[in-house]
C-alpha cells in the first residue's frame, strides 16, 4: 500500500514592506495633487465669484440708466453743469465736441460721449481716452440733477454730480466691510463708519458708459428720424485707477499702470467678428529694456477688454466708431522693427474700417461690457 504525502504550502499573511512603501507613495502622490489644486480651486472660486457680481453689476447698470433718466441729453452735463445738448440757434441743435482755448464747441451731428461722472468731478472734462497718442477722442461727461425750484426769470436751475454722489451712483455696493471679533464663534459686524451713518463697502466693483450713435450723417437737424438711436455700452470695472497718468512715451517700466493706453493695431482677419490683432506700440529711443517694455506698455490677460476707435469720411462727413471686444487669446509681447508688438485675438462685431482708421484703447481692470441699443428720451414717439 502506498502512502502518498501532500505538502500543503501556507501563504504569508499581510503584505511586504514593498507593498507598503508602493502604497504609501500611491497615496502620498495624491495628497500632493490635492493640495496643488487647493490655491487653484481657490483661484477659480474667486474668479465665479467676480464674475457673478460683474454680471450683477452690469445688468443692474443698464437698467438704472434708464431708471434715472440717462438716456435724456439734458441730464448730460460738464464738470461745472453746463449742457451738452443745448440749441445753438433757434430750431438748430449743438452737441458738445470739446473745449477749445476754454470754450465749448458745439457741432449739429449727435456725439459719441463716455458718461464717466467719477473721473470727470475728480480731474474734470478729460477727454477719453486721455492717451497722448489717442487719434480719435470722445468728450467725457458727467450728469446733472434738475433743481425743483426753477430761477428767478423761470429758467430751469441745474446742479453737477459730486465727487460723494458719483461714487454712490457709479459703484457696487454688495462688497460691505464686516468686522471680525477675536472670539470667531461670534458672528461678524458690518462697519458703519465713522461716524455710524450707513454701511461701509470696499467698492471694488464700478461702472462707466459710452454712447455712440449709430446714424450721424443726417442733412439737417429739422429730420431727425434716426439720429437719436444709440449703443450704450456699460463697461464694468474691477479696482478701477482713477489717477491720470501718461508716462506711455517715457522711459518707464512702471508704464503698464497707466490706467488708459492707446496703441495701433493691425486687423489681420479684416476685422470679422474682431478676429486675430496686431497691436503695435512705438518705443522711445532711450529704453533700455524694449522686451520689458513691450511687455508692460501691451500688458492685456484673457477675458479684459480693449476699445476698437475709428474714423470714416463718406461725402463730406465724418463718422467716428467707436465699440468694445473681448480678448480671447494673447500671445507673449514682441520687439519689431522699433515697435513694441502683441498678437491678440478678440471677439465682438464686425469691424468696418481699415486698419489706417484704427487704433485700439487699453483701459486697466475692465471686466465685464454690457450692449444694448437705445433712443434717447428727447426724441418724439412719431
Amino acid at each position: 500500500m502506498k502512502h502518498h504525502n501532500y505538502h500543503r504550502y501556507r501563504h504569508p499573511q499581510g503584505i511586504t514592506l514593498i507593498e507598503v512603501m508602493f502604497a504609501s507613495g500611491i497615496a502620498l502622490f495624491g495628497l500632493l495633487v490635492v493640495v496643488a489644486l487647493i490655491p487653484l480651486a481657490g483661484n477659480e472660486v474667486r474668479v465665479g465669484l467676480q464674475t457673478d457680481r460683474m454680471a450683477s453689476l452690469g445688468r443692474n447698470a443698464v437698467k438704472e440708466f434708464d431708471i434715472r433718466g440717462m438716456r435724456d441729453p439734458n441730464q448730460w452735463s460738464l464738470q461745472d453743469g453746463s449742457a451738452v445738448f443745448v440749441d445753438t440757434t433757434p430750431g438748430h441743435l449743438g452737441w458738445f465736441t470739446g473745449m477749445v482755448d476754454g470754450k465749448a464747441q458745439y457741432l449739429p451731428q449727435p456725439q459719441a460721449y463716455a458718461i464717466d461722472p467719477r473721473f470727470v468731478t475728480r480731474h474734470g472734462n478729460v477727454p477719453f481716452p486721455y492717451s497722448g497718442n489717442a487719434k480719435w477722442k470722445i468728450p467725457r461727461i458727467s450728469l446733472r440733477t434738475r433743481n425743483p425750484l426753477p430761477a428767478a426769470n423761470g429758467n430751469p436751475v441745474f446742479t453737477p454730480l459730486t465727487q460723494l454722489t458719483a461714487d454712490q451712483l457709479f459703484m457696487a455696493r454688495d462688497d460691505l466691510v464686516l468686522n471680525f471679533p477675536d472670539d470667531r464663534t461670534l458672528m461678524s459686524r458690518p462697519n458703519f463708519g465713522l461716524p455710524s451713518r450707513k454701511r461701509q463697502s470696499r467698492g471694488e466693483l464700478s461702472w462707466m458708459a459710452t454712447v455712440v450713435p449709430l446714424n450721424i450723417l443726417a442733412a439737417n437737424q429739422v429730420t431727425r428720424q434716426f439720429d437719436d438711436e444709440y449703443l450704450l455700452s456699460i463697461v464694468v470695472f474691477s479696482a478701477r485707477n482713477l489717477a491720470t497718468q501718461e508716462r506711455a512715451g517715457q522711459v518707464d517700466s512702471e508704464v503698464a499702470n497707466v490706467p488708459e493706453r492707446t496703441c495701433n493695431i493691425d486687423l489681420l482677419s479684416g476685422g470679422f467678428t474682431g478676429g486675430d490683432v496686431i497691436l503695435q506700440h512705438p518705443i522711445h529711443k532711450n529704453v533700455t529694456n524694449k522686451k520689458l517694455f513691450a511687455e508692460n506698455v501691451l500688458k492685456l490677460q484673457t477675458n479684459s477688454w480693449v476699445m476698437l476707435s475709428g474714423q470714416m469720411d463718406n461725402n463730406n462727413k465724418t463718422r467716428r466708431y467707436f465699440r468694445w471686444y473681448r480678448v480671447l487669446n494673447v500671445s507673449p509681447a514682441g520687439v519689431q522693427k522699433g515697435a513694441a508688438t502683441r498678437r491678440v485675438t478678440l471677439q465682438g462685431a464686425d469691424w468696418e474700417l481699415p486698419n489706417a482708421n484704427t487704433q485700439a484703447t487699453i483701459m486697466e481692470g475692465v471686466i465685464g461690457v454690457f450692449e444694448k441699443k437705445i433712443r434717447l428720451d428727447h426724441s418724439s414717439l412719431w
